[in-house]
């Protein structure tokens, strides 16, 4: 590679390019993420020493400087990293593809941002990064929880959100129940078998004492919940898979407060 080639190299321009395809937009903690890497040759023939892939994690922090002030701080964490090829020769023009697979994080933080990532590192040259963002879900059975709750009302994922194994899942019910139910909550353990917990109900305040309860958050209504997580792990893709039983059981929650 002559000199000029070789700025061109190390500024990225010309150099070969990557981009990453995965099977889903969503995996549940504990999948296995299946993809590919593909890197297409630029205008210069390169060798990578390595071809890397991992699954990388991220959220914004608050941090405090030293004049006092407050700033937001991006975190990464990576898991799962994994090398696919090394000493790569790269001509030009050239496509290359490499299936990989990777294992989900269990137990992630829900409410963070998650891609998987690739990293070209070629010596003496920018380095070629790709990712492909995904949504992170909490465990199947927690998710087939969700599904039982939207038969009896079909609601919104408003927010999905983790500490540990202690999971709580924001949901804003449909347009068309919004004058009897401002809102519902599961909140469950999922590392065990049965998933128990509590599900919470927010009615919709409908008269001035309502109103006032619903200032101290004293309107909420809750029931302890208790499931056996395999039949809701296999209802998390497809709702229809739900037990009937389930469903029953949350339509005796909810009947009371829908007019």
């Amino acid at each position: 590679m002559g000199l000029f080639s070789q700025m061109k190299a190390a500024a990225g321009v010309g150099a070969s390019e990557v981009q990453i395809a995965v099977e889903k937009g969503r995996y549940h903690w504990a999948d296995t993420l299946r993809g590919k890497i593909i890197l297409s040759g630029g205008e210069i023939e390169q060798v990578a020493s390595e071809v890397t892939v991992n699954i990388t994690e991220t959220w914004l922090e608050s941090r405090r400087t030293h004049d006092g002030k407050t700033r937001q701080e991006r975190m990464h964490r990576t898991y799962s990293e994994r090398l696919v090829a090394s000493q790569l020769a790269i001509a030009v023009g050239v496509s290359h593809e490499f299936e990989f697979e990777l294992q989900v994080p269990n137990e992630g933080a829900l409410a963070h941002d998650w891609y998987v990532a690739a990293r070209i590192s070629v010596p003496k040259a920018a380095d070629r990064h790709g990712r492909a963002d995904f949504q992170l879900l909490a465990s199947r059975a927690v998710m087939g929880l969700v599904n039982a709750v939207c038969h009896v009302v079909p609601c919104e994922l408003k927010s999905l959100s983790n500490r540990s194994t202690q999971v709580t899942v924001d949901l804003k019910p449909a347009a068309n129940h919004s004058k009897d139910l401002d809102g519902l909550m599961l909140i469950v353990h999922a590392g065990g078998d049965p998933i128990v917990g509590a599900f919470e109900i927010n009615p919709q305040e409908k008269s001035f004492k309502d109103r006032i309860k619903a200032l101290a958050q004293q309107d909420r209504v809750k029931h302890q919940i208790s499931f056996p997580a395999a039949p809701l792990a296999a209802a998390a893709e497809d709702a229809t898979k739900v037990p009937p039983e389930i469903v029953e059981q949350f339509k005796g929650f909810i009947a009371p407060h829908l007019s």
